[in-house]
Order: structure tokens, then C-alpha cells, then sequence
């Protein structure tokens, strides 16, 4: 009941970078394109209107005890078809490494 926008989200995705990429679960998404290590390409159903969308985005922490827990998961590319993403396991670092656990949600 109300007058205002509602911006609903078009696209989420939870997948493994781990091994042979793979899609745990998903709406929105047709497909991923592994990218190399710690990038993958997320494939929406439906084509973003333009390239102003937003994405919100968690990972699961390294089992590396030694990492710092200030990872990096930002999106690399926005184009209204796919978004890239890369993992990095620290928020300083330009090394990017595979994780078993990244969620995504994409709002327009």
C-alpha cells in the first residue's frame, strides 16, 4: 500500500568458485564463467535495463588462519547481460584466491 518505487531484487546467486565453478543456488541467473582464480562471471536471465545496478555481496571466510578477515569481493565489470566478480582474502592485497562460499544480490 504504498506510492513509492520499489526497487526488488533482480538477480542472487550463491556459488563455489572452488574446483569447477559451480551454482549452489540462484534466481535471476543463468549461468557462471569461471574467470580464473578468485573471478567469475555471473550471467543474469533477464538483461539489466542499464549498467546502474548495485550488487551486495558476502563471502565465507578463508580457512586459512593466517589471512586477514578484511576480504575483498567487488565487482569488476557491470554490463546489463553479466557482472564480474573477483574475491580477494584480504581487503589489501591484489592476490585473488578461490572461495567455496560467495553470496551475490543484484538490485536495479
Amino acid at each position: 500500500g504504498s506510492a513509492s518505487i520499489v526497487y526488488g531484487c533482480r538477480a542472487w546467486i550463491q556459488l563455489s568458485q572452488s574446483g569447477s565453478q559451480s551454482i549452489t543456488g540462484s534466481g535471476g541467473v543463468s549461468s557462471i564463467t569461471d574467470q580464473g582464480t578468485g573471478a567469475t562471471q555471473i550471467t543474469f536471465t533477464n538483461t539489466m535495463p542499464d549498467g546502474n545496478y548495485s550488487m551486495v555481496s558476502g563471502a565465507q571466510q578463508s580457512s586459512d588462519s593466517s589471512v586477514n578477515y578484511g576480504f575483498s569481493l567487488c565487482m569488476q565489470t557491470n554490463a546489463t547481460t553479466h557482472a564480474i566478480i573477483i574475491y580477494r582474502p584480504t581487503a589489501t592485497s591484489d592476490t585473488k584466491e578461490d572461495n567455496s562460499k560467495i553470496y551475490c544480490a543484484f538490485f536495479r
